[in-house]
Order: C-alpha cells, then sequence, then structure tokens
C-alpha cells in the first residue's frame, strides 16, 4: 500500500475531467495513480450500478404489493 497524502493532492476541475476521459478508455492511461484512480472508480461505478438495480427491485416489489393490497 502506498503513503499518498491525499491533504496535499491538489484537484481541480482539469484533472477530474481528464480522469473521466481516461476512465472511458483505460487503455491509453500512462500515469500509474491515475490508472489506479480509474480502476476504484470504475469499481464503484459497478457497485453503484448493482445498488440502483436493487433499489429499482425493491420499489417495484413495494409498488406490487400495494397494488396486491388496494385490489
Amino acid at each position: 500500500m502506498s503513503n499518498i497524502n491525499y491533504d496535499k493532492i491538489e484537484c481541480k476541475s482539469s484533472h477530474v475531467k481528464e480522469l473521466a476521459e481516461l476512465s472511458r478508455s483505460p487503455e491509453k492511461c500512462t500515469n500509474p495513480l491515475q490508472k489506479q484512480l480509474i480502476e476504484k472508480i470504475n469499481k464503484q461505478q459497478k457497485e453503484i450500478n448493482k445498488l440502483k438495480a436493487s433499489n429499482v427491485e425493491i420499489v417495484d416489489d413495494l409498488l406490487t404489493n400495494l397494488c396486491d393490497d388496494h385490489e
């Protein structure tokens, strides 16, 4: 595990934009730190998508149950 002092990392919108562009084409990334961040971002995005899908299923079940109760 690397010892990165996150307090000293300056975050600019241009950096975020660059990471976003690279995350769509990770094969273009040559900076190891950026590559690591992109991998984490993509992993978190997959988890977010799973949670969203799970929430849709839960809401669908709740609405189905509510509709069944009123019939």
